[in-house]
């Protein structure tokens, strides 16, 4: 009985972490889920050892931003979920999920095989649960928008919007993909709609980075359109979501900075901030520094400024990655004197 009495301290302590999570305080929920890890392993329960053990590395990758940390232990968790006592265990899908999520985020360029066929691997090999049947869904939709198959990313997340109502993390996910093709394309009503609809959903759930990113690309899609004043009214509200909460600051961050620079007509310090980025990335994934020169690059060009130097650091990053060729074709796009990431941007 008394076993039985201190297992209960499991789903009690998950949920504890969450609501940490909810609010913003990520160390706190961490400490939560590692002192649950310890009682599930001192209990031998390989399945909650397992689940638990997903979520500190969600932790990291999701919240925290350290990539390296969530790689390592992902990776670690995944070799381990191989083996036969945790064969039954339902949460088997999550971890590869998780681990597909990170090699994205570490290098997206150099992993792109590897994830397609890790997501390949799960969908035909190992049991899941509806929520995780969607998150493979969106992956292949991320997958496709990072390959500019546009067409492919929509179909995918339109055929999981029906299964995902009431999932409000799938939601919000489903609208973020969305936006983002919306935008790809040049349509900024349907993006600003979109994005709205992510936010909503963020806030149910809620996701905190989400309600942030949403806010602060609403002001790109507002400014677009011509509405200056909701535009710097949405820029504020979301810099204060990630001033509130201590978000770190990755691509979505710049992104919508430097884009209301350049409609500003200061270009200049659009500059100055991809330059900011470039020393804060230092210390980041591949992916992060990758993106970060292409984008860089990409500025420079459209100011008219000298590129053989930008273009040479941004080759130099390729040193770092599994595959290189689809990354250098992107820089070599730039070097060909291709300055826009989306062809409705050169009107």
């Amino acid at each position: 009985m008394n076993g039985d009495t201190t297992r209960l301290k499991l789903p009690t302590a998950y949920r504890e972490a969450w609501r940490y999570i909810r609010n913003g305080q990520f160390d706190v929920a961490l400490l939560q889920f590692e002192e649950a890890l310890a009682l599930a392993q001192r209990l031998h329960d390989p399945c909650w050892e397992l689940f638990l053990e997903s979520n500190c590395c969600e932790i990291f990758i999701y919240y925290k931003a350290e990539m390296q940390t969530g790689l390592d232990r992902t990776i670690r968790l995944a070799t381990r979920a191989y083996k036969p006592e945790y064969k039954n265990c339902p949460m088997r899908s999550r971890i590869y999920c998780n681990l597909a999520d990170v090699y994205s985020d570490v290098d997206w360029f150099g992993y792109v095989d590897d994830i397609l066929e890790m997501l390949d691997y799960i969908e035909n090999d190992i049991p899941m649960d509806s929520d995780t049947h969607l998150r493979v869904r969106y992956i292949r939709a991320q997958m496709a928008f990072e390959l500019e198959k546009y067409d492919e990313a929509k179909d995918h997340v339109q055929r999981c919007l029906p299964e995902a109502h009431g999932n409000y993390y799938r939601m919000t996910h489903a609208y973020e993909i969305l936006s983002r093709v919306a935008y790809a394309e040049g349509d900024m009503a349907l993006a600003l709609s979109y994005t709205k609809e992510r936010e909503r959903y963020a806030r149910m759930a809620p996701i905190l980075r989400s309600i942030a990113d949403a806010l602060m690309w609403q002001a790109v899609f507002a400014r677009r359109l011509g509405d200056k004043g909701g535009s710097q009214n949405l820029l504020q509200r979301g810099l204060a979501e990630y001033e509130r909460y201590d978000l770190p600051r990755r691509l979505t961050y710049y992104n919508v900075l430097c884009e209301l620079h350049e409609l500003n007509g200061e270009a200049e310090k659009a500059l100055t901030l991809r330059e900011q980025q470039l020393e804060d990335v230092t210390l980041q994934t591949v992916a992060a520094q990758s993106y970060a020169h292409l984008h860089y690059c990409r500025l420079l060009g459209r100011m008219g400024k000298p590129l053989d130097e930008a273009l040479h650091n941004a080759r130099t990053i390729a040193q770092q990655m599994k595959k290189t060729d689809l990354y250098l074709e992107r820089v070599q796009r730039i070097a060909d004197g291709v300055y826009y990431q989306y062809e409705w941007q050169k009107a």
